[in-house]
């Protein structure tokens, strides 16, 4: 017995005896340490009678009691009992033994105290029960894989979203299964006629751990899913309903296909008649000239001047619309821009003259060859020496120059305007924008050009930028990569 008490100290337990009534002979020394009660206080008494009273599973007991009768052995049997620190849990198991001629004689067994182990159970489950109710009460759909991507739990909600599969969904089952399964019964409606091809694509992006895509699911809605890995490799998942933001966003990409269609229809329709008008107006300006009076002349030169306007506003509208709908191509071919900048600044110095300003150009001795397409890169420039003339005070010169440095060749429009608010240096490019309204009245235009100038300028593989400083003017520079072939292609 002693080799018994030093085993059962080292197992933190007690063994224990019954005779054939199940009533107690026999404890370890080691259960006074334990529960507090001395072996000899069981002896006669069985496990029934040293149970707590609250202790009221019926049917725990009697299928115990029955399993005692029957003489078979029981393994972890747990119950509580009173202490003199209050209800103790134990676990016991035990095996009968008989006599040489095969008469039952009781059990023998071991039994612990799981006091704290049934409390840490009960605060795992506690814990548990309280993340399932969070996850119910959510309005998206939850998920976790383990690092067999396999189901561990998941919401309602997430079985919800999947009507045709969600009678695979549950603990143990691997992702993959679920997503073919799903998509064998036609639940996705990008795997239709290509369930093969639609898994691979999928696992892809479900293993990579990161994903944030849209699912439209063959019922009509769209699911948003954010995928993400957990530190053991698992991977944790949300499902958001978005079906009623990307209606809202088809019906507005509809709308502004819709608006680009009509937008080039009309500007096509009007260029048409505007060329007509704009060329009769300069053969009568021609024919006519030397027979007008001073009035009729200035009359005549409006005419022709607001023909120009109106043109060049419908050009910058179908430029819109093209780029607006990816259809913008540009080839490039290299040019010499130093060439190409003279002839934009010598030909707009009657623009210049309409607002009271000067252009200045030196132009450089030697060529400055770049890859740009030319009727792209003279818009872009007459778009800059428009708004630098437009701004500019009256009487004052708009310099525009070139310069080489690193393999880069920049032109630069400088005028001497009112400069533009740090607040607005993002915007200028946007499409639309302008400084302020009193600007768009007293100045006029579209609020075209310079995002246009900054996608032919990109198109053409340039970029464009700008300086400025309040009440000193504005800097616009657009800038390319010198060619290495010096072949003018123009």
């Amino acid at each position: 017995m002693e080799s018994l008490e030093q085993y059962a100290k080292l197992i933190g337990g007690w063994f224990w005896e019954t005779d054939h009534r199940h009533r107690f002979v026999y404890i370890s020394q080691s259960i006074e340490m334990i529960t507090g009660v001395k072996p000899e206080w069981h002896y006669g008494k069985s496990r029934m009678e040293i149970r707590d009273a609250a202790d009221a599973d019926d049917a725990l007991w009697s299928n115990h009691i029955e399993s005692l009768d029957a003489h078979e052995p029981f393994y972890e049997f747990r119950f509580h009992r009173l202490g003199p620190d209050g209800v103790r849990w134990l676990s016991t198991s035990g095996e009968p033994f008989f006599d040489d001629s095969g008469a039952f004689m009781g059990y023998r067994g071991v039994a612990r105290d799981v006091t704290q182990e049934m409390a840490l159970s009960k605060e795992a489950k506690d814990l548990r029960s309280q993340l399932f109710a969070a996850l119910e009460i959510i309005d998206e759909g939850f998920v976790y894989f383990d690092a067999d991507d396999r189901l561990v739990l998941c919401n309602e909600k997430y079985r919800q979203y999947y009507p045709k599969s969600r009678d695979l969904i549950v603990p143990g089952v691997r992702f993959e299964d679920i997503i073919r399964s799903g998509a064998e019964r036609g639940e996705y409606e990008h795997a239709l006629g290509r369930i093969d091809e639609w898994v691979a694509e999928r696992m892809e992006s479900h293993k990579a751990g990161n994903a944030l895509i849209e699912q439209r699911l063959t019922d009509g809605r769209w699911l948003r899913i954010a995928e993400r890995r957990t530190p053991d490799g698992g991977i944790v998942g949300m499902r958001v309903d978005v079906t009623k933001l990307m209606e809202a966003q088809e019906a507005a990409e509809n709308a502004n296909k819709a608006k680009s269609e009509f937008l080039a229809t009309m500007s096509h329709e009007l260029r048409t008649p505007l060329t007509s008008i704009k060329g009769s107006l300069g053969l009568l300006n021609a024919l006519a000239s030397d027979g007008l009076s001073s009035q009729g002349n200035e009359l005549l030169e409006m005419a022709v001047r607001n023909s120009d306007a109106m043109l060049a506003l419908i050009n910058e509208l179908l430029d819109y619309e093209k780029i607006l709908s990816g259809s913008l191509v540009i080839e490039t071919s290299p040019h010499d821009l130093a060439k190409l900048t003279f002839k934009v600044v010598k030909d707009n110095q009657g623009y210049a003259n309409a607002h009271s300003v000067n252009f200045t150009y030196a132009k450089p001795a030697k060529p400055a060859y770049a890859n740009v397409q030319e009727h792209r890169f003279e818009q872009v420039l007459r778009n800059l020496l428009s708004n630098a003339a437009k701004f500019s005070e009256p009487g004052s010169d708009v310099e525009v120059s070139l310069s080489k440095n690193n393999g880069t060749i920049s032109v630069r429009v400088a005028d001497n305007g009112p400069g533009i608010p740090e607040e607005f240096g993002d915007k200028i490019f946007e499409q639309f924008s302008q400084l302020d309204s009193s600007s768009t009245r007293e100045k006029s235009g579209t609020g075209l050009g310079l995002p246009i100038s900054k996608a032919l300028t990109e198109g053409m593989g340039g970029t464009i930028d700008f300086e400025s400083e309040i009440g000193a003017g504005s800097v616009f520079f657009v800038s390319f990569a010198e060619a290495n072939d010096h072949r003018d292609g123009s």
